[in-house]
């Protein structure tokens, strides 16, 4: 099986909201693995301002990374490729 290139797709308010969302339908039909970080705050905003729903922008994803640790592995990843 070939590997899929990874594309994280970050959320973390309201305007990120559909264009993250927007990105994930298009990423579907794309030979990508999609991980999705979505803050605490994008959430809340979802939950009260729109037709949005979380568990909907999340079941667009192939993967749902917490936030905190999705920064802290791409710390890692930065260092790794820095030579650091």
């Amino acid at each position: 099986m070939a590997h899929r290139p990874r594309l994280i797709v970050g959320i973390t308010g309201a305007s990120g909201i559909a264009y993250g969302t927007r990105l994930l339908h298009l990423l579907r039909q794309a030979p990508v693995e999609t991980h999705l970080v979505i803050s605490r705050a994008a959430e809340i905003a979802m939950a009260h301002e729109g037709p949005t729903k979380v568990a909907d922008v999340r079941s667009l994803a192939d993967r749902l990374d917490r936030a905190r640790a999705a920064v802290r592995n791409l710390a890692v990843v930065q260092r790794e490729q820095c030579g650091g």
